[in-house]
């Protein structure tokens, strides 16, 4: 597909020669509007990679015309190279502000403004590219993790997954551990009965089920904090007194008739909040 690329300006003239000009630069298509309500409304309708607007337009200037489409959700990331006869500071001042990505004056160098369409383009295509393969993996996640783990770390790691992958796999991993402890033990609390082994039956096997799904669980984080791991040097902090009490609570329901455990000088319960003290520490 050819690249898209939109041209704004009250003038004739200057349309027509910006495409003579590109012509020599690459095989584009071409998309016009003569003021920057024209410019806007197209943008959302074609979806350009680029547009090239001027600033001093009848019925809608190209400060507004960019106000609006970065505003809009489907074109703010669209770049915008503003050509402009602009002179006075002010002026510069507010087509900076105004949310454009580049700028050039008129009159404008041929040369100069083939090598801004470019670099441009090239930094926007390749921004979409890598935008199309983050929603594919989010759409498949757990199949993406196991099937593209070792070729996709380093693309994953680039556009910033990374960051946003650690933080959910963080909230998760505290409760499906907490979950997977208790777990364990109610499994020696099975193991106790001896009366009813209907029951017993009915609890393994319930057990067993809960068990699997927690496993797999426990694999998706595992491997996703892998290729967090793998990507950033980043240390997360952790409470090692919550783990503590975590450990405890499954030593405890084993050892509570041998001898009284104590933690800070107070008597352990299962009761104990394991936020009650904050021991924190830098974990990889």
């Amino acid at each position: 597909m050819k690249p898209k690329i939109l041209i704004v300006d009250d003038q004739d003239d200057i349309r027509i020669m910006i495409k003579i000009i590109l012509k020599r630069a690459g095989d584009y298509e071409y998309i016009e509007a003569s003021n920057g309500k024209s410019g806007y409304e197209l943008a959302i309708k074609e979806l350009p990679h680029l547009i090239l607007m001027d600033a001093i337009m009848p019925i809608m200037d190209g400060f507004e015309s960019i106000k609006y489409i970065r505003e809009n959700s489907k074109t703010r990331n669209i770049p915008i190279l503003m050509i402009s006869a602009l002179s006075s500071s002010d002026d510069k001042v507010k087509a900076i502000s105004s949310g454009m990505s580049d700028f050039i004056a008129k009159p404008f160098d041929k040369t100069e403004l083939i090598i801004r369409v470019n670099s441009l383009l090239h930094l926007y295509l390749k921004f979409e590219k890598k935008r199309l393969e983050l929603e594919d993996i989010n759409a498949n996640l757990e199949q993406k993790i196991n099937e593209r783990l070792d070729r996709r770390v380093e693309e994953i790691r680039l556009a910033s997954i990374g960051e946003v992958t650690a933080g959910i796999t963080h909230e998760l991993n505290t409760p499906v551990t907490y979950m997977k402890a208790n777990l364990e033990l109610l499994g020696y609390d099975i193991e106790d009965i001896k009366d009813n082994e209907k029951i017993k039956d009915s609890m393994q096997k319930t057990k067993v089920i809960l068990d699997g799904g927690i496993s797999r669980l426990k694999n998706i984080i595992d491997s996703t904090k892998e290729i967090v791991k793998k990507g950033s040097d980043k240390k997360d902090e952790n409470n090692i007194y919550s783990t503590i009490i975590h450990s405890t609570r499954m030593v405890y329901s084993r050892a509570k008739h041998l001898a009284p455990i104590y933690i800070n000088k107070r008597p352990f319960t299962l009761e104990l909040d394991e936020n009650s003290e904050i021991f924190n520490a830098n974990i990889i």
